[in-house]
This record gives C-alpha cells, sequence and structure tokens, in this order.
C-alpha cells in the first residue's frame, strides 16, 4: 500500500467523532421511514396507539441494526484496500455499485489515474470494477429511487456505471477535478 493510502486509511479510522455522527445519520435515514411505514401498517391493522408505539419502536430497532451493519461494512478489518503503486489516493469511501438492480456493498477509491470500486467480504456477488480517468467521460450526483441525494452516475467509454455513496456532488467534484489533471498529464506525456 501506498504511503498515501495508509495516509487516508489512518485518517479515517482516526475520526471516531465522523462515524458517530455517519451512524446517526444512517439509523435517522433508515430507521424513520421504516417506523412510518410500520406504523401506519399497524395503526390500520389494530389501531393507532399501538401502531404508534410499534412505529417508534421498528424505527429503533431497525435504524440501530442498520447503523450497526454500516459501521461493521466500513470496518477497518472487512476492508482490503488495494495497493495503487504509482498512483496518489485522492478519495475513498463506502459504496453500493448497482450491477442491474443489484447494489453490491463495498469501497470505492479515486486515485489520480483510476477510479476502482472493490467489494467488502460480506458480499456473495464478488466483482471488482476499474476506469482510468481517461476513460471517464462524466461523473454527476444523483438521487437514489429518484428522492434520496447518494447516487453517483459514472459514464465511461465502456457505458455507464451507478453507484450510492456518501456526499455524491464531493466524489463529482473530486473525479472531475483528477480527470482533468490525468488528461493534462496524458496530454503532456504524449508531445
Amino acid at each position: 500500500m501506498t504511503q498515501g493510502a495508509q495516509d487516508a486509511v489512518g485518517s479515517v479510522a482516526a475520526s471516531a467523532p465522523s462515524r458517530t455522527k455517519t451512524a446517526i445519520k444512517m439509523a435517522i435515514t433508515m430507521g424513520l421511514p421504516f417506523g412510518l411505514a410500520m406504523g401506519a401498517t399497524c395503526a390500520l391493522l389494530i389501531g393507532w396507539r399501538q401502531g404508534l408505539v410499534l412505529g417508534v419502536l421498528a424505527a429503533a430497532i431497525f435504524g440501530a441494526f442498520m447503523a450497526a451493519l454500516g459501521a461493521a461494512a466500513v470496518s477497518p478489518t472487512l476492508r482490503d484496500h488495494p495497493s495503487f503503486e504509482g498512483e496518489t489516493l485522492l478519495k475513498h469511501g463506502p459504496a453500493n455499485h448497482f450491477v442491474g438492480i443489484e447494489g453490491v456493498g463495498g469501497w470505492l477509491y479515486l486515485t489520480d489515474k483510476r477510479l476502482h470500486f472493490r467489494p467488502h467480504s460480506l458480499n456473495i456477488q464478488k466483482h471488482e470494477w476499474t476506469a482510468m480517468l481517461t476513460a471517464v467521460a462524466s461523473a454527476e450526483a444523483s438521487r437514489t429511487l429518484g428522492i434520496i441525494p447518494n447516487g453517483l452516475r459514472v459514464a465511461t467509454t465502456d457505458g455507464a456505471e451507478r453507484f450510492v455513496v456518501d456526499a455524491s456532488r464531493s466524489w463529482q467534484t473530486e473525479i472531475a477535478s483528477a480527470k482533468r489533471t490525468a488528461v493534462t498529464s496524458s496530454d503532456a506525456s504524449v508531445s
């Protein structure tokens, strides 16, 4: 692993308040819709008081479960960072890569030369995906299911790939910046 990759991994491991904030955000964004749906369903079936209580309990339990699952997925013990020899790691973070309708959980890496996805060990479907930045036509932040602003669409010379990431606009900006630098570097080496 390059020194840049080791530094980046160390900085992520050292940011416990950030992980706590992410876990709380995940618990709320996952638990609240689930709790509302369960509460409404139970209210219709068994009454509004029981529906309210069961909705709150469902939100808390499901939110906590999803936060714990998310924390386990980003745990350093489950990540096996690839070695990007001769490359500088610019950004990395948890991501789901959509293959058809299936989302495969893992880690997305941006270096000064490529965008790379590696699935984590909890997946049944395991595939790695790489695109050299010179082959990336565009990267656009998007909305998952047309609602949640966590999508990232990457168009390459081979087609389009869809990801779910934290801070999709930040990924869009970083990829565009790295692509400009990569294209400029490749143009300079040709001259």
